[in-house]
């Protein structure tokens, strides 16, 4: 087989997000998971929600993410978005993931 018929699709973030990060202007390269790669070089997207809505929260991978001082930077009391709410809004968006 060629290079060419080996090769995966490119990785695509999800429309949704790739707006979201267009529309705010945050530059980015999509790669391919690969073992070695540097886990500061990737992002993690974590879902949290308050009574004001929703809150996406984009952070490397080889950070925490600190709840109090999200809380402190933001004055809101984010928790992680339930299981019921987390898959109507993935599904809104023909997501599973």
């Amino acid at each position: 087989m060629s290079e060419v018929a080996l090769a995966t699709a490119p990785p695509t973030a999800p429309s949704v997000i790739r707006t979201l990060l267009a529309k705010l202007a945050i530059s980015y390269t999509e790669v391919t998971e690969r073992p070695g790669l540097n886990p500061a070089q990737k992002v993690q997207a974590v879902l949290l929600d308050d009574a004001v809505g929703a809150l996406m929260v984009l952070f490397p991978q080889n950070q925490l993410l600190d709840l109090n001082r999200l809380a402190e930077l933001t004055g809101r009391r984010l928790t992680a978005v339930s299981p019921e709410r987390l898959e109507r809004m993935l599904g809104k968006h023909s997501l599973s993931l």
